[in-house]
């Protein structure tokens, strides 16, 4: 009941459930159920914003449900503190403590829960540019996922493997890893999974010069994202796509394509995409003579980035 008050908006109520919870936990003489609502409270610490808190709180327990022998609560209980030390920033503690729980997960023959580890582990390194060893924690990962038949889990696996790929420039074995991705989140019907891998398969595929099959993808994925009414999405992948047309010199219906990014954001009132498409619609304006509305444009542009900055 509490976690359904926190997570429906009722904190007042929620937080005074658990603090209930934990009470009678400790009247009855119950660790781990007071673990528990403790746990409860230290996720909820931690989507508020308040990690400091969360991660001397999630720290605390972890470390009492390791002194009464409750090992999987104590994992479930450290994940949650890397998860904060993360979220926070302080990936060097994300690491150690996630290393503390594979170390765990290990010993008890918990797969899963190890491959996942090895995802936020891999994470972290792709993030401080080790690529050799985030590619490495994602390439077992996978193994363990494609034998647990963990068709979501492989799925954002396989993303990040064609990620690094990407990054390192290596497009071809890119675009054969986000093609088998893809597969994998037709079967989920993971959405922002399903939408970001077209979208990658687009850029990817004008890397290695197929500019039809970019221009395909780019369109699947500005189609798909309006279908699932994910409209900050399609108007991110129209914004490149226009920016890849413009680099092929169709400059008619590039500026089609901004003036629908233009239009949509200031329906969201998205005005830091808006100014961009300003801006790069008045670079097309210049490029078909049109000194005038080049200089509407790039005026509407100053326009969003006050807006932007007050």
């Amino acid at each position: 009941m509490a976690r359904f008050r926190l997570e429906h908006g009722d904190i007042q109520e929620g937080l005074l459930l658990l603090g209930e919870a934990r009470q009678k936990s400790i009247t009855q003489g119950n660790k781990s159920r007071e673990i528990r609502a403790e746990l409860l409270r230290g996720e909820y610490l931690l989507q508020a914003g308040n990690y400091l808190e969360a991660e001397s709180l999630l720290q605390d327990i972890a470390m009492q449900a390791e002194n009464i022998g409750d090992m999987n609560l104590a994992m479930v209980v450290w994940q949650s503190a890397g998860l904060a030390f993360q979220t926070a920033g302080n990936s060097d503690a994300a690491s150690t403590v996630f290393q503390r729980v594979l170390s765990l997960a290990e010993k008890l023959g918990q797969d899963v829960r190890g491959a996942s580890l090895k995802l936020n582990l891999g994470i972290i390194a792709e993030q401080k540019g080790d690529l050799a060893t985030a590619l490495a924690f994602y390439d077992e990962a996978c193994v363990v996922f494609e034998r647990c038949g963990d068709v979501e889990s492989l799925s954002r696996a396989k993303g990040n493997v064609a990620n690094i790929y990407f990054r390192e420039g290596n497009y071809t074995e890119a675009q054969k890893v986000y093609e088998e991705t893809l597969a994998f989140y037709e079967q989920t019907h993971y959405i922002d999974g399903y939408l970001r891998t077209l979208y990658n398969l687009a850029n990817v595929t004008l890397q290695l010069g197929n500019f039809d099959a970019a221009k395909e993808y780019y369109t699947r994925s500005i189609q798909q994202a309006e279908k699932y009414d994910q409209l900050g999405l399609r108007d991110n992948f129209q914004f490149n796509y226009a920016n890849a047309l413009f680099q092929q010199k169709q400059f008619d219906e590039t500026l089609n394509l901004y003036e629908g990014v233009i239009t949509s954001c200031m329906q969201r009132r998205d005005f830091n995409l808006a100014g961009f498409a300003n801006y790069y619609a008045g670079l097309v304006q210049l490029q078909l003579q049109s000194k005038e509305k080049a200089l509407n444009y790039f005026k509407l542009c100053s326009f969003f980035r006050i807006k932007i900055t007050r």
